[in-house]
């Protein structure tokens, strides 16, 4: 890292920077195959069924170790349950399929993005928040776009398998991201620290396109 981009660094937000490292990234995975079918509703119902199977166990396992490391002070800072998908997954799919999938029906993509979840949590736990950052910002980005696309391609609603995409206790749910990047920028890692969380979000990114690849149509 050159001097001079280490001074640009420190003066950037740390969420203005997050932003400006990643957004190639973002924009893959919001062109892929299978994620540009599902935002234009050409995506089958099963297969946006068997992507909401796989993040069922992919934001129980991100759920369960942010639980898990509140006495880390970043995680504690970021933790708030009204976030949490787990259950909203669960009664989605109930309502789709009548079941909630077994562990044994995880996919290998998906067992790969919840194993590096749960590796970042025993190596650096304040790198947790990147796969929060990637999952639940989306969620509350283009996610709410994408419901309305689902819930008009699928004829189902939030009682009946789009539970997924409310945020309702939220309430503004612009106000609530301008909070959570001022709270990025709060942190006050140092350049490295910056550099290993970048790094994180950019797997999260990967993990996530890989996941909605998989997917068969």
């Amino acid at each position: 890292m050159t001097t001079s981009t280490m001074a640009h660094d420190e003066v950037v937000p740390f969420s203005r920077q997050l932003w400006e490292s990643t957004a190639s990234a973002h924009g893959s995975a919001e062109t892929s195959t299978n994620m540009a079918k599902l935002v234009k509703g050409e995506l089958s119902r099963d297969a946006f069924i068997a992507m909401q199977r796989q993040l069922y166990f992919l934001y129980q396992t991100l759920e369960q170790e942010m639980a898990a490391n509140l006495d880390d002070p970043i995680i504690k800072a970021f933790h708030d349950e009204r976030l949490d998908r787990t259950a909203a997954l669960s009664a989605d799919l109930l309502a789709l399929t009548g079941e909630i999938p077994d562990a044994d029906e995880i996919d290998p993509v998906t067992a790969k993005f919840c194993e590096l979840i749960r590796s970042t949590a025993k190596e650096w736990a304040p790198a947790l928040i990147a796969h929060h950052y990637t999952l639940y910002l989306g969620d509350l980005s283009g996610g709410q776009q994408i419901r309305g696309v689902v819930e008009g391609a699928y004829g189902i609603g939030k009682e009946s398998g789009t539970a997924f995409f409310y945020f309702d206790e939220l309430g503004d749910l612009a106000e609530f991201k301008n909070q959570y990047r001022s709270a990025l920028d709060e942190i006050g890692f140092d350049a490295d620290q910056r550099k290993r969380f970048i790094e994180e979000v950019h797997a999260s990114y990967a993990l996530s396109s890989a996941l909605v690849a998989e997917l068969e149509l």
